[in-house]
This record gives C-alpha cells, sequence and structure tokens, in this order.
C-alpha cells in the first residue's frame, strides 16, 4: 500500500497484475515465469533495484 500510496495511485489499478501473477504461479514454475532483469540476468539493474529497496 505505501507504494500506490506514495504514488497517488488507487490500489484496485494493480488488481489484473495481482491476477496474472496468481494465475501464472498455478501455472509454472518460479524459473518459467520471470521476465526482464530476472530473465536476461541483467545483474547490473537487479543490483541497482536492490539497493534502492
Amino acid at each position: 500500500m505505501k507504494f500506490v500510496e506514495t504514488k497517488n495511485i488507487e490500489f484496485e489499478i494493480l488488481h489484473p497484475l495481482i491476477e496474472e501473477t496468481a494465475k501464472k504461479i498455478q501455472q509454472m514454475s518460479p524459473f518459467m515465469a520471470q521476465t526482464g532483469p530476472a530473465k536476461r540476468n541483467d545483474k547490473k539493474t537487479i543490483k541497482a533495484t536492490i539497493k534502492t529497496n
């Protein structure tokens, strides 16, 4: 909730993303579901993301 509050957006806008994620975890392994930097093995971006969180 903190993220949507700081960005001043409604939480409901995330519902489709949450639903799609829930479907994925029932249909495939976490490894197969990875996207973005994780799938590309982009360690620089992953490290930058971890540092900012």
